[in-house]
């Protein structure tokens, strides 16, 4: 039996209107802690580790990709989606991969800023009542809400 092909898909959006998948990928990624870290690992070290050769994506990272798609689009508010999702799930892994690397890409962009005043690890709370880094949480926090909106 011939496995099923990728269908070609519609842009998946994010943002604005259709921030309910970005929240639906980070709860995901907080009740899974071993797929999160996993996620989140580089690959390059990890392969290096375990003595195998580096690629694209391993198969349990695209196993995770794949629960990750199931979560956020099975209850996906546009109808549409959903009935592609249920037709089509594998083409839903690349956008699915694309918004974690670039929620990522972000992640670690704060973490390296934060990283630089000196602060040490501190709650949202903590950075925002030191003087020192009241500025940089707001700055991030506005770009935030910028790029949101």
């Amino acid at each position: 039996m011939k496995a099923p092909s990728a269908a070609k898909i519609p842009a998946i959006y994010w943002e604005k209107r259709y921030s309910a998948r970005t929240s639906r990928l980070i709860e995901w990624c907080k009740a899974n802690d071993e797929a999160r870290i996993k996620l989140f690992s580089d690959s390059a070290k990890d392969a290096k580790d375990e003595g195998q050769p580096r690629q694209q994506m391993s198969t349990q990272k695209k196993n995770y990709i794949q629960q990750l798609a199931a979560v956020i689009f099975t209850n996906d508010e546009d109808p549409a989606i959903r009935v592609l999702y249920d037709e089509h799930p594998l083409s839903f892994i690349k956008p699915v991969e694309s918004q974690f690397i670039s929620l990522r890409k972000k992640y670690n962009s704060v973490n390296k800023d934060l990283g630089k005043t000196g602060a040490g690890l501190k709650s949202i709370e903590e950075l925002d009542a030191d003087p020192r880094t009241k500025n940089l949480v707001g700055m991030h926090i506005f770009v935030y809400l910028l790029t949101k909106s």
